[in-house]
């Protein structure tokens, strides 16, 4: 199911009058294919994209104040910032463009590896400058990261992709 609040129907509408969804870019793949083709592993009860040079993890999860159960630490681990990951200057529009088709790239493959096993929010956030895509497990013992029900509630645009 896909939700969106009213900030991204402004954006997607904006997106669709500039007709960048056809736009052609200059990428070098290799910087971005673990992201564009992505590659989920389990570990310790988490599901997370595997990074090439990523973080090493260590053998358990822990808790700390900013990863205070696994859905906070999947929210942090798994989540990029187009703008990091793409070497050229492309305009911000276009990055969430290119957001909007990742996140749809995102969801297919997390179905198609847990198919349907687990549950997912796929996120992507933009505020007009930069657009962020994350995802995590939704779990029944912890809270969410995000609350779809208050999706306007937020400051930036927010679409999810519940998968």
């Amino acid at each position: 199911m896909l939700l969106i609040n009213s900030k991204m129907q402004k954006y997607l509408d904006e997106l669709e009058q500039a007709n960048i969804k056809e736009s052609r870019y200059d990428i070098h793949l290799n910087s971005i294919d673990p992201f564009i083709f992505p590659t989920f592993i389990e570990w310790d009860g988490c599901i997370l994209l595997k990074q090439k040079n990523g973080p090493d993890l260590p053998s358990h999860f822990i808790p700390s104040e900013f990863t205070i159960d696994r859905t906070a630490f999947e929210a942090l681990h798994n989540h990029i910032h187009l703008d990091d990951i793409f070497e050229n200057m492309i305009e911000p529009i276009q990055l969430f463009g290119i957001g909007v088709k990742m996140i749809e790239i995102w969801a297919a493959v997390l179905y198609r590896q847990f198919n349907g096993k687990r549950n997912f929010y796929v996120i992507l956030s933009y505020d007009g400058e930069y657009s962020v895509l994350r995802f995590y497990s939704v779990r029944q013992d912890e809270p969410p990261w995000i609350i779809v029900d208050l999706l306007d509630s937020y400051l930036d645009a927010v679409m999810v992709i519940e998968v």
